[in-house]
């Protein structure tokens, strides 16, 4: 589970803790690392060809009481990346970010991968 849900899920809770004290728990207890059994077994990235974009949302750290949200396109061939900051992650703002990302990312895309 990323860090970032078991925050949001503390903070219904505790509304005083941080992302950082979370982090800091997760480093004295070790739960950070990946077990070196997994680890050795970790696959490599799939070899694509042009053409696949992988695109996803991730949640930053709130600012001044303002959530914010990046919005995220990796072309899996040649991990060009492509990002635009949004402060919330409604429908208008996800068609904006596909508005904006075909000028930065050269080439046609046909298959796109959601988390």
């Amino acid at each position: 589970m990323p860090i970032d849900e078991v925050w949001e899920a503390l903070l219904e809770g505790n509304p005083a803790i941080s992302r950082s004290s979370v982090y800091r728990c997760f480093v004295k207890e070790n739960i950070n690392k990946v077990p070196r059994e997994k680890k050795d077994i970790a696959k490599n990235f799939k070899a694509y060809k042009p053409g696949y974009l992988h695109i996803d949302v991730t949640y930053l750290p709130k600012f001044e009481g303002q959530s914010y949200y990046s919005f995220v396109a990796i072309d899996r061939a040649t991990r060009t990346m492509f990002y635009e900051d949004y402060e919330n992650k409604k429908g208008w703002e996800h068609r904006g970010f596909h508005g904006q990302m075909p000028g930065f990312l050269s080439g046609s895309y046909h298959q796109y991968l959601n988390r």
